[in-house]
């Protein structure tokens, strides 16, 4: 997992059951990590991120939940904002920007 500041997970859900009523069953490529659900909602964000021990120290998704990191590769697409849904709240939320800029210049 990157870092879990600044970084974002997205999932998408295809699950029998949820562990409360207000929890989705399904959904498609949602952001899973930095939102207010997440905080508001965490027995779902929590039913939601948790992994699968397969043995042999191989891990997965929980079942019925594909996580996924958006900007995988991207060097700053990820890290540029903490909730990048609109850019006004990517803006105020843009935790690394100045450090970005400048190494960008760099």
């Amino acid at each position: 997992v990157p870092g879990a500041m600044g970084s974002l997970l997205e999932a998408k859900l295809e699950k029998k059951t949820t562990v409360s009523y207000i929890c989705s069953r399904k959904n498609d490529w949602f952001t899973l990590w930095i939102t207010e659900t997440a905080v508001v909602a965490s027995e779902c964000f929590f039913d939601n991120v948790k992994m699968r021990y397969l043995g042999n120290g191989r891990m997965d998704d929980n079942e019925g939940v594909e996580v996924r990191v958006p900007f995988y590769g991207n060097s700053i697409g990820g890290v540029r904002c903490i909730i990048p849904h609109t850019e006004a709240q990517c803006y105020a939320t843009r935790n690394w920007m100045t450090v970005l800029h400048w190494l960008q210049k760099a």
